[in-house]
């Protein structure tokens, strides 16, 4: 195994549940990062927000972080931007989902005026009006089929 546990941060759910199906593929302990013991090698898994893996950073000065999982809403963020978060170590994205009525504080209001301005001015490619979609009516992506190459490096 290329990590000793697995540790994830999750806001509405999403990540949560990938984490969870990530454990009960590999095995590996499964906790979330407040509550993770200190040290050794984790693979993490977390939400995306403004581009940025949330927890990524305080995960990597608590553990030796071998791999990650960025969960976010859009079908796929710039591969070269999420790899620059870790170097050194492994990036896998996965489409989690977004539930408005489950974010809080500071994420839901940036969600609210983000949806403001594509309201008013309504996206021109399909991959945001596809987001915008979603974020007005919810979605749920989650599969444990997109688990698949990040359990099979983590069994390598």
């Amino acid at each position: 195994m290329k990590a000793n546990k697995i540790v994830y941060s999750s806001n509405t759910g999403f990540t949560e549940r990938y984490a969870r199906m990530l454990a009960e593929e590999t095995g590996l302990p499964l906790y979330r990062l407040e509550h993770a013991p200190r040290g050794g090698s984790a693979f993490y898994l977390g939400w995306l927000c403004a581009g940025r893996i949330v927890g990524l950073s305080r995960a990597r000065k608590r553990h030796l972080v071998t791999g990650c999982c960025a969960v976010g809403l859009g079908e796929s963020p710039d591969p070269e931007k999420l790899a620059a978060q870790l170097p050194g170590g492994r990036m896998f994205y996965l489409r989690g989902g977004y539930a408005h009525e489950k974010l809080h504080g500071v994420y839901r209001l940036m969600m609210e005026g983000m949806l403001a301005a594509m309201r008013r001015r309504p996206p021109e490619d399909e991959s945001a009006r596809a987001m915008l979609t979603a974020a007005r009516e919810g979605a749920d992506y989650v599969t444990r089929a997109q688990l698949g190459p990040a359990a099979d490096w983590l069994g390598e």
